[in-house]
Protein backbone atom coordinates (compact mmCIF):
# COMPACT_ATOMS: atom_id res chain seq x y z
CA UNK A 1 0.00 0.00 0.00
CA UNK A 2 3.34 2.21 0.39
CA UNK A 3 4.08 1.94 -3.26
CA UNK A 4 0.54 2.81 -4.28
CA UNK A 5 -0.19 5.71 -1.80
CA UNK A 6 0.68 8.50 -4.59
CA UNK A 7 -1.73 6.77 -6.57
CA UNK A 8 -4.62 6.19 -4.79
CA UNK A 9 -3.63 8.56 -1.76
CA UNK A 10 -7.37 7.92 0.35
CA UNK A 11 -7.16 4.15 0.26
CA UNK A 12 -4.09 4.02 1.26
CA UNK A 13 -4.86 6.59 4.55
CA UNK A 14 -7.84 3.55 5.18
CA UNK A 15 -5.50 0.98 5.34
CA UNK A 16 -3.00 2.91 7.67
CA UNK A 17 -6.23 3.35 9.51
CA UNK A 18 -7.23 -0.42 9.28
CA UNK A 19 -3.61 -1.09 10.58
CA UNK A 20 -3.16 1.90 13.30
CA UNK A 21 -0.11 2.90 11.34
CA UNK A 22 0.59 6.59 12.18
CA UNK A 23 3.08 7.77 9.38
CA UNK A 24 4.07 5.47 6.33
CA UNK A 25 7.55 6.57 4.65
CA UNK A 26 9.57 4.20 1.81
CA UNK A 27 11.66 2.96 3.85
CA UNK A 28 9.13 0.89 5.78
CA UNK A 29 8.39 -1.08 2.87
CA UNK A 30 11.23 -3.22 3.94
CA UNK A 31 9.71 -3.76 7.61
CA UNK A 32 6.43 -5.84 7.71
CA UNK A 33 3.37 -5.21 9.86
CA UNK A 34 3.91 -8.09 12.04
CA UNK A 35 2.10 -9.08 15.09
CA UNK A 36 0.14 -5.81 15.65
CA UNK A 37 -3.54 -5.35 16.38
CA UNK A 38 -5.61 -4.33 13.93
CA UNK A 39 -8.76 -1.93 13.65
CA UNK A 40 -12.66 -3.03 13.10
CA UNK A 41 -12.37 -4.32 9.25
CA UNK A 42 -14.11 -1.54 7.08
CA UNK A 43 -14.30 -1.69 3.51
CA UNK A 44 -11.40 -0.18 1.36
CA UNK A 45 -13.79 0.35 -1.84
CA UNK A 46 -16.72 -0.42 -2.80
CA UNK A 47 -18.26 -2.07 -5.75
CA UNK A 48 -18.68 -0.38 -8.66
CA UNK A 49 -22.39 0.42 -10.16
CA UNK A 50 -22.45 -0.75 -13.93
CA UNK A 51 -25.59 1.51 -14.89
CA UNK A 52 -23.27 4.64 -13.06
CA UNK A 53 -20.46 4.03 -14.59
CA UNK A 54 -22.46 3.69 -18.15
CA UNK A 55 -24.81 6.81 -17.32
CA UNK A 56 -21.12 8.85 -16.88
CA UNK A 57 -19.59 7.75 -20.04
CA UNK A 58 -22.65 8.73 -22.24
CA UNK A 59 -22.25 12.65 -24.10
CA UNK A 60 -25.19 14.38 -24.59
CA UNK A 61 -27.12 14.02 -28.05
CA UNK A 62 -26.81 17.42 -28.92
CA UNK A 63 -23.30 19.52 -27.92
CA UNK A 64 -23.77 23.10 -28.35
CA UNK A 65 -19.90 24.38 -29.18
CA UNK A 66 -21.19 28.10 -28.01
CA UNK A 67 -22.68 27.12 -24.42
CA UNK A 68 -20.80 27.19 -21.59
CA UNK A 69 -24.38 25.20 -19.91
CA UNK A 70 -24.50 22.66 -22.62
CA UNK A 71 -25.96 20.25 -20.37
CA UNK A 72 -29.48 22.62 -19.46
CA UNK A 73 -29.95 22.95 -23.36
CA UNK A 74 -33.09 21.45 -24.84
CA UNK A 75 -34.06 21.57 -27.97
CA UNK A 76 -37.09 23.87 -29.53
CA UNK A 77 -38.78 20.86 -30.36
CA UNK A 78 -38.36 19.55 -26.88
CA UNK A 79 -39.81 22.85 -25.63
CA UNK A 80 -42.81 22.42 -27.67
CA UNK A 81 -43.83 19.33 -26.43
CA UNK A 82 -44.37 21.34 -22.92
CA UNK A 83 -48.07 21.93 -22.69
CA UNK A 84 -47.98 25.18 -20.76
CA UNK A 85 -51.48 26.89 -20.46
CA UNK A 86 -53.75 29.11 -18.37
CA UNK A 87 -55.10 27.86 -15.44
CA UNK A 88 -58.13 29.53 -12.88
CA UNK A 89 -57.82 28.73 -9.44
CA UNK A 90 -61.26 27.46 -8.10
CA UNK A 91 -60.56 25.59 -4.60
CA UNK A 92 -56.73 25.50 -2.55
CA UNK A 93 -56.83 23.72 0.79
CA UNK A 94 -54.37 23.12 2.99
CA UNK A 95 -52.62 19.44 3.37
CA UNK A 96 -52.50 19.89 7.19
CA UNK A 97 -49.96 16.50 7.54
CA UNK A 98 -47.44 18.50 4.90
CA UNK A 99 -45.21 21.25 6.19
CA UNK A 100 -44.61 22.66 2.68
CA UNK A 101 -47.93 21.39 0.25
CA UNK A 102 -51.32 23.03 -0.94
CA UNK A 103 -53.49 21.44 -2.48
CA UNK A 104 -55.55 23.31 -5.94
CA UNK A 105 -58.35 22.94 -7.93
CA UNK A 106 -57.75 24.18 -11.38
CA UNK A 107 -60.06 25.28 -13.82
CA UNK A 108 -58.39 24.56 -17.33
CA UNK A 109 -61.87 25.74 -19.30
CA UNK A 110 -64.19 23.22 -17.85
CA UNK A 111 -61.88 20.91 -17.25
CA UNK A 112 -60.52 19.96 -13.26
CA UNK A 113 -57.05 19.75 -12.51
CA UNK A 114 -55.79 18.96 -9.07
CA UNK A 115 -52.14 20.17 -8.64
CA UNK A 116 -50.16 19.59 -5.24
CA UNK A 117 -48.13 22.56 -5.05
CA UNK A 118 -45.08 23.54 -2.52
CA UNK A 119 -46.27 26.68 -2.27
CA UNK A 120 -47.56 26.59 1.72
CA UNK A 121 -44.91 28.67 2.75
CA UNK A 122 -45.63 31.75 0.76
CA UNK A 123 -49.68 31.70 -0.15
CA UNK A 124 -52.73 31.51 1.84
CA UNK A 125 -55.33 29.79 0.19
CA UNK A 126 -57.79 32.56 0.47
CA UNK A 127 -55.34 34.62 -1.36
CA UNK A 128 -55.27 31.86 -3.84
CA UNK A 129 -58.67 30.81 -4.98
CA UNK A 130 -59.77 33.52 -8.16
CA UNK A 131 -56.44 33.63 -9.42
CA UNK A 132 -54.82 32.90 -12.87
CA UNK A 133 -51.72 30.49 -12.66
CA UNK A 134 -49.57 29.21 -15.21
CA UNK A 135 -49.73 25.27 -14.97
CA UNK A 136 -47.70 22.72 -16.84
CA UNK A 137 -50.57 20.80 -18.15
CA UNK A 138 -49.14 17.40 -19.74
CA UNK A 139 -47.62 16.07 -16.85
CA UNK A 140 -48.15 12.52 -16.26
CA UNK A 141 -50.15 12.51 -12.52
CA UNK A 142 -47.96 11.71 -10.16
CA UNK A 143 -49.18 9.72 -7.15
CA UNK A 144 -48.19 11.67 -4.04
CA UNK A 145 -48.27 10.37 0.03
CA UNK A 146 -51.83 12.62 0.16
CA UNK A 147 -53.18 12.45 -3.38
CA UNK A 148 -52.26 12.31 -7.03
CA UNK A 149 -51.18 15.58 -8.56
CA UNK A 150 -52.27 16.21 -12.10
CA UNK A 151 -49.49 19.04 -13.16
CA UNK A 152 -47.58 21.87 -11.83
CA UNK A 153 -47.76 25.34 -11.33
CA UNK A 154 -45.21 27.28 -12.54
CA UNK A 155 -43.13 29.49 -10.01
CA UNK A 156 -40.04 31.41 -9.47
CA UNK A 157 -37.79 32.06 -6.50
CA UNK A 158 -35.29 29.92 -4.01
CA UNK A 159 -38.12 28.54 -2.02
CA UNK A 160 -39.85 29.43 1.62
CA UNK A 161 -41.64 32.05 1.34
CA UNK A 162 -39.74 33.29 -1.52
CA UNK A 163 -41.89 31.66 -4.36
CA UNK A 164 -43.09 34.01 -6.48
CA UNK A 165 -46.43 32.06 -9.09
CA UNK A 166 -45.59 32.82 -12.77
CA UNK A 167 -49.52 34.74 -13.67
CA UNK A 168 -50.54 36.05 -17.20
CA UNK A 169 -51.64 39.26 -18.13
CA UNK A 170 -55.60 40.57 -17.84
CA UNK A 171 -57.71 38.96 -21.10
CA UNK A 172 -55.93 35.49 -20.86
CA UNK A 173 -58.74 33.23 -20.46
CA UNK A 174 -58.63 29.39 -18.71
CA UNK A 175 -57.45 26.93 -20.78
CA UNK A 176 -55.35 28.99 -23.40
CA UNK A 177 -52.36 27.55 -24.18
CA UNK A 178 -49.25 29.35 -23.45
CA UNK A 179 -46.95 29.80 -27.14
Amino acid sequence: MIYLAPVIPGIADKSKELFNEKKWEWNNVSSPILSKKIQKYKPLLTRIDKKKVIKMMETPKEESKNSKSENNQISIDDFMKIDLRVAHVVDAKEIKEAEKLLELTLDLDGESRTVIAGIKSAYKTEDLIGRNVVVAANLAPRKMKFGVSEGMVLAAGPGGSDIFLLSVDEGATPGMRIK
